[in-house]
């Protein structure tokens, strides 16, 4: 435990060692990128020309990645004039979202491994040793990618246990993203104001299950809280005041402790129980996954936590059913007790991304020098706008994207190819702007698009971080199987298959198997970092 300890805080130092460096000299940590010894370079970067397209006639990528609704992988438009401008042949293996995590696995059993890995499990990925540290090809490729970051975003980017970078994320600096969403119609029928407090919020829930708020005849099919799966469910504790962070991870005043041990959890867990036993909450809550947006827009669900993009998709979906009154509306967040009403804030950066295998390392300089050019003005532009006379027209000198695509705001524009963050892309505020408002101007919205604005702008003073899970030495022998089993456990117990004693029971033979030293590795990393 102590060499692993020493491990951690080696790291941290180098990792500071690197920021402070950059620091002195008057330049941002995005300007230098510390080679795996841990000194920084900056000669390569500098001496590299941003705005070339690079020459990869010949380069092939295969590319494994996870895809969802509303993208679509038959739609190449992007692909075909990346590969038409580079030369580089993309070759993609698109996996459901549900079945990705499995697929993964398979491949590094398998050791027939692709070249790139997008936002797999970045403890798995290098406890099997299936990628290569990506810092010296960054000095000397990835000036465009250096660029976008700060010396705070390091935090998201480096492993503690050696402080090297192993991922590209994809980028967007734009804090608005999630939103507590009702049927705020169905309030109003319950003849209500929208509750902010916890307890008001329950006689609501309540009400909507006894009141066949729906309409629909049948009294039983109402579904007053949906969630996403049990890990989201975890998230939702938020509403008890806990800064939820990777599902795992809770940031209190004095430090980082493990989300089961904030004070406010065993409330939390109780009332979920409860709302569980009572149908209030899904019954399905632990496999709704891919039929979660349906719930939604069919008028089933009654309150959900998540992208405010909802707030107009589901409205109209809605309306389309049950007439221009039915809407799903942004919300404040819920208020327990004495907490902080919070929402979490969007991270500019992910501690995953694109990853490059042991397999390509012998071309690796090439993928770098690709994905180097997807962060380039002209890859910037392409990547969030398409193709000129296509999917996008110049005004003056702003790209604009065309009105059949920006009307259907960020659905249209994925099934369009645009915006793809499947892989990693620079996402610009512009762009984003441009299909939050619908190719309209923020005075001239439709109410439906009113209501996604809303449910962003409304979370402002909510706003709380999210900390990166780092991945420790513990994390990566123990993260994945002990999540897992702590997933299981929550599971079973707000379902009713284990009692509250038999959890607490569970989560501390969970923490003897490994996750106590997984808890103490983060906290250390957390505070060191902090100081």
């Amino acid at each position: 435990m102590k060499k692993r300890f020493a491990a951690i805080i080696v790291a941290l130092l180098l990792c500071g060692q690197f920021v402070l460096t950059a620091c002195s000299k008057g330049e941002s940590a995005s300007s230098q990128v510390a080679s795996p010894s841990g000194s920084a370079s900056s000669e390569a970067v500098t001496s590299q020309d941003p705005s070339a397209v690079p020459d990869l006639t010949g380069l092939e990528i295969s590319f494994l990645g996870q895809t969802r609704s509303p993208y679509d992988p038959d739609v190449t438009l992007i692909w075909d004039e990346l590969e038409k401008r580079t030369g580089a042949k993309l070759n993609f293996n698109w996996v459901a979202q549900s079945d990705y995590k499995t697929k993964v696995n398979s491949i590094l059993s398998s050791g027939n491994l692709p070249d790139v890995i997008f936002e797999a499990d970045m403890a798995t990925l290098l406890n099997e040793q299936a990628i290569i540290p990506l810092d010296d090809l960054l000095n000397q490729y990835g000036t465009n990618i250096l660029a976008n970051y700060t010396d705070e975003d390091y935090l998201y980017l480096r492993q503690i246990s050696d402080g090297k970078i192993y991922h590209i994320p994809y980028v967007l600096d734009y804090k608005y993203s999630y939103s507590t969403l009702a049927r705020t119609d169905w309030i109003e029928k319950l003849g209500v104001t929208t509750p902010t407090t916890y307890e008001d919020w329950k006689k609501v829930w309540y009400a909507m299950k006894e009141n066949d708020c729906n309409g629909n005849g049948d009294k039983n099919d109402e579904i007053p809280i949906v969630c996403t799966n049990t890990e989201d469910l975890i998230s939702y504790a938020t509403m008890f005041g806990i800064k939820v962070s990777n599902t795992w991870w809770a940031e209190t005043d004095d430090g980082m402790i493990s989300v089961f041990e904030h004070e406010n959890f065993k409330p939390f867990l109780e009332e979920m129980r409860q709302l569980y036993a009572d149908g209030i909450l899904d019954q399905e809550f632990a496999s709704r996954a891919d039929t979660y947006k349906n719930t939604l827009d069919s008028g089933l669900a009654g309150f959900t936590i998540y992208f405010a993009e909802r707030a107009k998709i589901t409205t109209l979906a809605l309306q389309s059913l049950e007439g221009e009154d039915a809407r799903m509306e942004g919300v404040a967040p819920v208020k327990y007790g004495d907490s902080d009403q919070l929402i979490k804030a969007r991270t500019k950066i992910g501690t995953s991304g694109l990853c490059i295998t042991v397999s390509a390392e012998d071309k690796a300089d090439k993928i770098m020098q690709f994905y180097n050019y997807v962060f380039s003005e002209e890859g910037n532009i392409l990547m969030n706008y398409g193709i000129e006379g296509t999917t996008f027209d110049y005004v003056g000198d702003k790209p604009v994207i065309k009105n059949d695509i920006a009307s259907g705001s960020f659905t249209s524009a994925r099934a369009a190819g645009l915006i793809c963050t499947l892989t990693p892309i620079n996402f610009l505020g512009d762009a984003y702007e441009q299909l939050l408002l619908a190719g309209n101007s923020k005075d001239n919205l439709d109410s439906a698009t009113k209501m996604f604005y809303n449910a962003l702008y409304l979370n402002e003073p909510y706003f709380y971080d999210v900390v990166p899970s780092f991945n420790t030495e513990e994390y990566q022998e123990y993260g994945s199987t002990l999540t897992e089993k702590l997933s299981t456990a929550f599971a079973k117990c707000v379902s009713g298959q284990l009692n509250v004693d038999d959890f607490w029971t569970t989560y501390e033979s969970i923490k003897g198997e490994g996750w106590q030293e997984v808890i103490d590795a983060q906290s250390a990393a957390y505070s060191s970092l902090k100081k």
